[in-house]
């Protein structure tokens, strides 16, 4: 500021009644006067470098890492997603294949049951009987209505059990 007031002082005319202030470049040469200068210049060089610094950390932020983060993010949840899926896939085939199997069972059940009723009842009176009945028991024999009747319930039954089990997951076990 004391340059700049002695610099207007000795410019100012008393006849044109102006006055201009021309500023003064340096300040005046003292001793010491460079070290204020070079220190100044490393602050603003420090300050301009911690600037550069935190702008290309927020860029590389912006522009690098949510990026992936984003893309790791979708990553897992697709994985979790398929490894969901293929649980429940794996779940159903294992009811599937359990319910079949108890549909089998009783099935298999129906059919031993025809063939001992078939077995203990009296062969046909056309039949040869001579030389031995055969000892393998046989679907194809005619029961009487009401026992062929029975034994469909029971099958009938015995698949609706099969269901309400499967649908009440107590075949998963």
């Amino acid at each position: 500021m004391a340059t700049l007031e002695s610099a207007a002082r000795a410019t100012a005319s008393p006849q044109a009644q102006t006055l201009v202030l021309v500023p003064s470049s340096r300040a005046p040469a003292t001793e010491g006067s460079a070290a204020p200068s070079l220190v100044d210049s490393l602050v603003r060089l420090a300050v301009a470098l911690a600037l550069v610094t935190v702008s290309l950390s927020f860029a590389y932020y912006l522009l690098f890492y949510i990026p992936a983060e984003d893309a790791r993010t979708q990553a897992s949840v697709a994985a979790n997603t398929a490894a969901q899926m293929a649980a429940t896939q794996q779940a159903a085939a294992k009811r599937s294949a359990n319910y079949k199997a108890c549909v089998v069972a009783a099935e298999g059940i129906y059919r031993s049951e025809w063939d001992e009723t078939c077995a203990s009842r009296p062969q046909n009176p056309g039949s040869d009987s001579a030389g031995g009945a055969s000892s393998l028991p046989t679907l194809n024999c005619q029961l009487p209505a009401a026992l062929a009747t029975s034994l469909g319930d029971e099958l009938k039954d015995a698949r609706y059990r099969c269901l309400q089990q499967a649908r009440n997951g107590l075949l998963d076990q």
